[in-house]
């Protein structure tokens, strides 16, 4: 550890340091496998280094940059410092534009350091900073290297930081125009900055025709991109053989808005749909308002007799599938038993009683063996159900 004492000796014959000691210092902090206090002192005479004058530095340091912007352990583990001595320290470096350009680009290839550079673009005295780093100007004009930059980051996580990175998404964004190319974009359509949303949301809008990418957007959290959703979800034909699929996945969806907005479309365009089959699809659903719709208007869905039986009776059938549909089903035919009009209880729903009654699911089968023994002693015929007196002791 380098105590005042120490440092005071190496001061004292900077030679001595310079040759033999600095290479040391550079490859411990390096490899990073010292103590923080140590690693922080090493820093600390490093940035010393890059102070002295340009006849020290080109005798004992010429390598010192190459040694630590070639590390890729330096600029993941220390991307903070490998920014700040290419931003806030260039004037005591003195590199020229190809060099810098060099070590620049090593640090971009990192996803903290990227965010470091369009903080100090965006910082309060930013424009001071780029006027007194030609370098850095120059490299964020170059549009080749400002895409390199925005490309190395998350779209989903970027974090708009200053204007000049609004300008070089603009551009970066500006190039985008095959489909595969925009829906690289599609995360920023999300953005906290509105103006690189609403960018890419106009591109989606007019370019892209992919499903779940619209039903990202309406399960977003933004108004701008719900409304483009549902733009785009209104204009599909009702008749295509994808519509029913697309409706059904809103239905799914574990977002409540987008629950409800399917839900809206089938309301408008249910003469379209295969109502049996929307029917079974909705029923496990846990929206309580769709759940109220399927209970409103099973009866009004299914208006032809027949198919209106047999979806009843299949659902009786079904164990532990349908369970909230079944339910709703249950109470109907409960409730017409219980009204006396046993008599206008149709003949298909007996099997799939009496299919209950054997059923493992002992609340349909309690269920079911009450009901039949309510219809037989209001003098329904019911041929596979016998009542039985008990024997008393």
């Amino acid at each position: 550890m380098l105590n005042k004492r120490k440092i005071k000796i190496l001061n004292n014959c900077p030679e001595i340091e310079w040759e033999i000691i600095a290479p040391h210092i550079v490859q411990r902090f390096i490899k990073n496998n010292q103590e923080e206090i140590i690693a922080k002192e090493y820093w600390a005479r490093i940035k010393h280094y890059l102070t002295l004058p340009e006849k020290v530095k080109k005798q004992y340091f010429s390598s010192l940059l190459n040694n630590l912007f070639q590390s890729k352990s330096f600029i993941s583990r220390h991307n903070k410092k490998a920014v700040e001595i290419l931003l806030e320290d260039y004037a005591s470096i003195d590199l020229d534009l190809p060099s810098f350009r060099k070590y620049f680009l090593e640090v971009t290839k990192n996803k903290e350091a990227i965010n470091k550079i369009w903080e100090y673009l965006g910082a309060e005295h930013a424009k001071e900073n780029l006027d007194n780093h030609p370098h850095l100007q120059t490299c964020i004009k170059e549009s080749s290297i400002t895409n390199l930059i925005i490309e190395q980051q998350d779209f989903e996580d970027i974090e708009i930081k200053s204007l000049l990175q609004i300008k070089a998404m603009k551009a970066f964004i500006k190039n985008k125009k095959n489909k595969k190319m925009i829906n690289e974009l599609v995360p920023l359509s999300l953005n906290n900055n509105q103006e690189i949303s609403q960018i890419v949301l106009g591109l989606i809008e007019e370019h892209i025709r992919d499903t779940k990418i619209f039903l990202q957007l309406i399960e977003s959290s933004m108004p701008r991109a719900i409304e483009t959703a549902e733009n785009f979800f209104k204009e599909l034909n009702p008749s295509s053989d994808d519509y029913y699929k697309t409706v059904l996945l809103l239905c799914d969806s574990p977002y409540e808005n987008a629950q409800l907005f399917g839900l809206k479309l089938i309301k408008q365009n249910i003469s379209y749909l295969p109502k049996s089959s929307l029917l079974r699809n909705l029923s496990e659903t846990r929206n309580k308002l769709i759940q109220q719709y399927l209970a409103n208007e099973i009866s009004n869905l299914l208006s032809d007799k027949d198919e209106f039986l047999n979806f009843e009776a299949d659902i009786l059938r079904t164990r532990n599938q349908k369970r909230k549909l079944k339910e709703l089903i249950k109470k109907r035919i409960e409730k017409a038993i219980e009204d006396n009009v046993s008599s206008n209880l149709d003949q298909k729903y007996l099997a799939p009683l009496v299919s209950l009654t054997l059923g493992l699911v002992k609340e349909d089968s309690a269920w079911a063996i009450r009901n039949l023994t309510s219809l037989s002693i209001h003098g329904y015929e019911i041929k596979d159900l016998a009542i039985t007196t008990p024997i008393k002791p």
